[in-house]
């Protein structure tokens, strides 16, 4: 008489186990979810940009920056002008003119030269300020933060008027936004601004 073939036998948890596993999962997922709603906070950044008493500092700077480099610009446009009149006394295609006519140039090509140092030069302390700048205000947003038990402080870029421009740079300027309404009485952009300043006099020592 042949012997039966070995079937493969499948088990099944029952159903009291599977349901004891399923509650467990549900119980550990419960502990690591929070134990309260997301505190919020929004703020306008360009406001806090052009009132915090660090722009301001920031701003004469780059004033005293851009002074020096047109101070010695126009010592440089003055010593072309100066080269210019001495050339005008020499006869023309003497030896001393051809002397003085290079010199110009030369002249010339440094000042064209300093401008373009220049324009870099602003361009790049500027970048420097603006992120300086804004790594001071996340500073104060964090500090805020521990201090009033914030979660999030966010920008609302609902505030910005969108600008009237062809459809292409109306796209874009829609699709950047994040925020179609901020609730304004969690704004709390004084409060960043004051921490800022506090924290910028004392800085300074003042």
């Amino acid at each position: 008489m042949p012997l039966a073939s070995a079937q493969p036998t499948s088990r099944r948890l029952p159903f009291a186990t599977g349901g004891l596993l399923l509650g467990a999962a549900l119980l550990a997922f419960a502990a690591l979810a929070p134990q309260r709603p997301a505190v919020v906070a929004t703020v306008d950044l360009e406001r806090v940009f052009n009132t915090i008493d660090l722009q301001a500092r920031t701003e004469a700077k780059l004033k005293a920056i851009s002074a020096d480099l047109e101070s010695r610009r126009n010592t440089m446009r003055n010593g072309i002008e100066e080269l210019q009149e001495e050339l005008e006394s020499f006869q023309p295609g003497s030896p001393a003119q051809l002397e003085v006519a290079k010199r110009i140039e030369e002249a010339i090509a440094e000042f064209r030269a300093f401008e373009a140092f220049g324009r870099m030069k602003v361009e790049a302390e500027q970048a420097k300020a603006m992120r300086e700048i804004y790594l001071q205000i996340r500073t104060a947003a964090a500090e805020l933060s521990k201090e009033r038990g914030w979660d999030y402080v966010m920008v609302d870029d609902s505030i910005p008027t969108i600008e009237p421009t062809d459809a292409a740079r109306m796209l874009q300027q829609i699709s950047s936004r994040r925020f179609l309404y901020a609730n304004g009485s969690f704004d709390v952009t004084d409060e960043v601004v004051a921490k800022l300043n506090a924290m910028t006099e004392s800085a300074s020592g003042g």
